[in-house]
This record gives structure tokens, C-alpha cells and sequence, in this order.
């Protein structure tokens, strides 16, 4: 398994997924075309990821704006990760960065905190 970059672009976000360090970033703006197909390799190599047992994964969300497409599929990335949050000594954090302002961010990153019940940090800048 190798590192995922995927270079961001006017409608998607610059994404680095680092299995080595159990690092992942998300930042940029999210309304591809076609959300489904953007995010199907993202997917795939995080359930190859999860299936290597990682003892520790950041995940780190800078993302200015995001469509309801892509809500829907980051949430679906996210509930990847509910079993590796249920196990003892293992170690999930994720990190939601929103502007100040934004509230509709902070509500998106709230929502995911609820719907998932991961351990967020919704972190204001």
C-alpha cells in the first residue's frame, strides 16, 4: 500500500492520505461533478487501510466548502472508521477546522461528530 496525493483542483480538494504515518488531510473545496466517482479510489484505499489494523489515525478536515454530494460521500469515509474507534488501544483522532464565521461548516462538522459518534475536534480559526 502506497501513499494516496490527489492534487487539488478548482472543484476538489487536495487530499493526502499517509498510511505509513496514519495521517490524513482533507483541504480545499469539495463539489466535484461526479462525486461518486472522485471519491471511489479515496475509498477503496482506506478500506485497505482500515483492514491493516492501524494502532493510530489522524485525520485532519480544512475544507472551506463541501456540496451536499460530497457530505455525502466523506460521511461515508468516516463510518470507515468506526471500528478502529470501538477497539481498546487503538487510537483515532479527527480534527475539523472551520473558519471563525462559518457556521455552516461548524454545523457540518458537528453533524458528522453526531452521525458517527467518532471522536471530532471541531477547531475554530
Amino acid at each position: 500500500m502506497s501513499i494516496l496525493l490527489i492534487k487539488e483542483k478548482n472543484d476538489t480538494p487536495l487530499i493526502e492520505l499517509n498510511n505509513e504515518k496514519g495521517e490524513f488531510s482533507f483541504s480545499g473545496k469539495s463539489f466535484p461533478e461526479d462525486a461518486m466517482a472522485f471519491y471511489s479510489p479515496i475509498k477503496k484505499w482506506i478500506k485497505e487501510y482500515i483492514k491493516e489494523n492501524p494502532d493510530s489515525t489522524e485525520i485532519l478536515f480544512r475544507l472551506d466548502y463541501i456540496n451536499t454530494a460530497s457530505t455525502k460521500m466523506l460521511m461515508e469515509l468516516l463510518t470507515y472508521f468506526i471500528p478502529i474507534a470501538d477497539q481498546e488501544g487503538k487510537k483515532l483522532i479527527i480534527k475539523w477546522y472551520y473558519k471563525y464565521e462559518d457556521e455552516d461548516m461548524k454545523l457540518t462538522g458537528n453533524k458528522f461528530k453526531v452521525l458517527t459518534n467518532l471522536p471530532f475536534e471541531l477547531i475554530s480559526y
